[in-house]
């Protein structure tokens, strides 16, 4: 249920921006969407009435990649699949998945295949990069468990 709720937050904001902007600002319309998605990951991980201390919005993440950049909602999914399958990690997944979205936004928007236009193309590149960055920072101590082999597996009781 919380999955679901931080996935459609996401995909919600983005939804309202592209109906508000669709027709107002066609050539921009990818880079307000992938704002609004920020914002909605941004209020994920920081939100003000837990003190700033929220989540690693990847739930959150995934509701943008779906709304923003659903061709390439397919292999995150199934690379965040295979990576939990394999090493039991979430963390690892999740890190994953973001680095493919980057990777496949950059490629999707050069090859026409997302509607970006003009000077939005580079914008959006790296509005894909702040969220790749922000979820990697959000994975640190992951990321040092991890390396260190002390990482908690899927289904494994914490230690």
């Amino acid at each position: 249920v919380t999955f679901f709720g931080d996935l459609f937050k996401a995909i919600i904001a983005v939804l309202i921006f592209y109906f508000i902007y669709r027709n107002t600002y066609p050539e921009a319309v990818k880079c307000i969407e992938l704002y609004a998605g920020f914002g909605a990951v941004l209020g994920h991980n920081f939100p003000f009435f837990l003190n700033f201390k929220g989540g690693k919005g990847i739930a959150c993440t995934s509701g943008v990649i779906l709304a923003v950049c659903p061709i390439a909602a397919p292999i995150c999914l199934v690379l965040f699949i295979l990576a939990v399958a394999i090493t039991r990690y979430v963390s690892l997944g999740s890190i994953l998945v973001v680095i493919s979205f980057l990777i496949q936004a950059i490629v999707f928007n050069h090859m026409g295949l997302l509607g970006v236009s003009g000077n939005y193309a580079v914008e959006f590149d790296i509005l894909a990069a702040c969220f790749t960055a922000m979820a990697i920072w959000r994975h640190r101590a992951n990321i040092k468990r991890l390396l260190s082999g002390t990482e908690n597996k899927f289904g494994q009781k914490a230690k």
